[in-house]
This record gives C-alpha cells, sequence and structure tokens, in this order.
C-alpha cells in the first residue's frame, strides 16, 4: 500500500501556491533568486576582468635609477594590528603609453574588521623621503614612477613604519567612470575652486580627452569629469588642501553609494575594473569588502589624517640640480609615532595583533 502520511502537508503546499498571496510569495521569490543569481554570475564576470599585479613580481620603469622589485619590506618593526586592513589607492597619473606615471593620489584605507570603522590616511606626494635604490631622497611619488605599487609600498612602509596589506591602482579614465556610475558626487567649491576649474581646462582634461562643464560657486553635482578636475587642483592653495578635496570626493562618492542598488554598485564596479584597475585584492577579498563590509563602512563617518602631519615637517626649499625644489620635508619619528596613535590608538601595536 502507498504511503500517504505526507499527502496533507503536500496538498496543503498546493492550495497555498494556488491562492493569489502564495502565487505572489512564489514569484516574489524566483524574482529574487533571479537577481541574486544574475548578480552573482555579473560579480563572477566582472571580477575575472582585474588585472591583478603582485607587489612582489613588479618591474622597475628605470634601472638607471635604482628601483627596487624586491617588493615591500616586510620587518618587525611595521605597525600592523590583525583585525586592522590597510589597503593603499593609488590614483595612477599615466598620459602616454607609460605603465606608471607619478603617484597623483595616495589614499591608505584602514579598516577595522571588528567594527567596519574605516579611517583615511593621505600621503602627500611632496613628501621629502629616502627611497630604496636613489643616491638621494625624492618626493614620494617618484618611487611609484620609477618601481610601480612594489616600490611605493616599500617606500611608505620603510620610512613610516606602517604595514600595508593590499593596493588597489587606478588611473583617470576609471576615476571619471567610478564617478559617473554613481550620478556624481556632492561638492562644495569656493570661488577660487570653481574659477580655476573653469579658467584653465587644459591643465586637466585635454591630456584624457574630456573637457568638462563650467562649474558655479557653492554646492553642487560634479560629474567625472568635473570631480576629477576638482581633486586635482594645485595651483590655488598647497598640497594639504589638495589631498583635503580628494579626501572629500571619497566621503562623497560613499555617501552616493549607500542608497544604491545592486545593479548600481555593479556598473560601479565594472567601471573601475574595466581596464582601469590593477591590485593585488583576490576575488574573496573583493567580494568580502562589497558584499558584506562595504554597506556597514558607508554608515559611519570617514576619520582623516596627513602624512607629514601638522607641526612636523619643514616647507624649505631644497637645492637639486642647482635650484631650489619645493618638498615637505618630514619629521619621520614624530610622524610615525602621530601615525601609530592615529591608526591604533597608544597602545602597542607592532608585534603581535
Amino acid at each position: 500500500m502507498r504511503n500517504n502520511k505526507n499527502r496533507p502537508h503536500s496538498m496543503a503546499k498546493k492550495r497555498f501556491l494556488d491562492t493569489l498571496h502564495g502565487k505572489i510569495i512564489f514569484a516574489s521569490l524566483c524574482v529574487v533568486l533571479t537577481l541574486a543569481g544574475s548578480v552573482l554570475i555579473a560579480g563572477e564576470v566582472l571580477l575575472s576582468k582585474i588585472n591583478r599585479v603582485p607587489v612582489t613580481s613588479i618591474a622597475p620603469q628605470s634601472a638607471s635609477q635604482g628601483a627596487t622589485s624586491s617588493g615591500p619590506v616586510q620587518d618587525d618593526s611595521l605597525l600592523w594590528k590583525s583585525d586592522v586592513l590597510n589597503i593603499l589607492l593609488i590614483g595612477n597619473d599615466t598620459r602616454g603609453g607609460e605603465e606608471y606615471g607619478n603617484s597623483d593620489t595616495m589614499l591608505m584605507l584602514s579598516i577595522n574588521k571588528n567594527t567596519n570603522q574605516m579611517k583615511v590616511v593621505s600621503f602627500l606626494r611632496d613628501l621629502y623621503v629616502p627611497i630604496e635604490g636613489f643616491s638621494d631622497n625624492n618626493r614620494i611619488n617618484a618611487s611609484f614612477e620609477s618601481g610601480g605599487p612594489s616600490l611605493l609600498i616599500d617606500t611608505i612602509q620603510k620610512n613610516f613604519k606602517v604595514r600595508i596589506d593590499k593596493y588597489a591602482c587606478i588611473d583617470f579614465k576609471g576615476f571619471e567612470k567610478a564617478i559617473d556610475s554613481v550620478g556624481g558626487v556632492t561638492i562644495t567649491l569656493t570661488q577660487s575652486e570653481a574659477d580655476e576649474i573653469n579658467g584653465d581646462p587644459m591643465t586637466y582634461f585635454t591630456e584624457i580627452g574630456e573637457k568638462p562643464q563650467k562649474v558655479s560657486v557653492g554646492t553642487q553635482k560634479l560629474n567625472g569629469a568635473q570631480a576629477l578636475a576638482y581633486s586635482r587642483i594645485r595651483h590655488i592653495d598647497s598640497d594639504f588642501k589638495r589631498t583635503q578635496r580628494q579626501r572629500n570626493v571619497l566621503s562623497s562618492l560613499m555617501s552616493s553609494m549607500k542608497n544604491s542598488n545592486p545593479l548600481t554598485l555593479l556598473s560601479l564596479a565594472d567601471s573601475i575594473f574595466q581596464d582601469n584597475m590593477k591590485t593585488d585584492l583576490t576575488n574573496g577579498e573583493i567580494e568580502q569588502l562589497v558584499l558584506f563590509r562595504a554597506p556597514a563602512i558607508m554608515k559611519g563617518n570617514l576619520e582623516q589624517f596627513t602624512v607629514p602631519a601638522a607641526g612636523a615637517y619643514s616647507d624649505k626649499p631644497v637645492v637639486r640640480n642647482g635650484r631650489p625644489w619645493s618638498v615637505l620635508t618630514p619629521d619621520i619619528p614624530k610622524n610615525r609615532e602621530l601615525l601609530k596613535n592615529f591608526l591604533y590608538g597608544t597602545t602597542d601595536s607592532s608585534s603581535n595583533g
């Protein structure tokens, strides 16, 4: 005799699916699962586009300058904690066929994996520091031009003793596309900033084939080309103000992403990954950041720090090749201590996590 022990349950399930309420729930579930599957498939496709370049395999671009390709230094004196992830974001100023230009932007994102709090550290490009293989100190962005992410990371670690776990490098076109994919960023422009963007567009745009619309004074939404120009302004004030503008764009970008749907975020990822980014982050690490950490991170406020810190540097010009050179010479021990306190507090964080 056939076992009918489960028939009442199956009949009840069938009757539920025959109701309007049941059909709506079933259809909604199918849509959700289909979208989730599409997002996962699209995500895998996007991740396959990334140009992954481990820092230890990047060859120097200028052997005559003695740049090293040995990868970032790892030693016991580096500041670190096991629950903190430090990712260096590099804005790559390439204008021709070269692989690496100067590192126009150097922002380190420090993410607490327990609290999802994010801190941002700006390394100013005019920092005058020792660079491995160079006979004399140089601006820190010269390390990227000569040895790519490997030499830049090595230089930051050796000078400021903070461990960098991962990096991501994006060029100007990728930056523009990322801003446009979320509908722009909201920025408040001063009169001098608006005049600089409007007055000399050739300084910021013809080299990447994009000329922006005019901007005005006050709070407004900037598109990718305008946000790029704003981030690169360097003639009206100082490198400190310049890096603050870059952090303003990052903060506004995070705000724009807070209410973005998965398709918008996929569009953002596509704009960045499509031939515009190099990184050593794995697929799993990117998925962990985007799917699990990003929503919580974007709800918080950014804490910000600049290297060199206020009162911990000299801006006296140095003489190179018989002419004065405008640089920032950091008090390295003082900046190390201030950076340590900003990232990890006053507790010892250099020996064990």
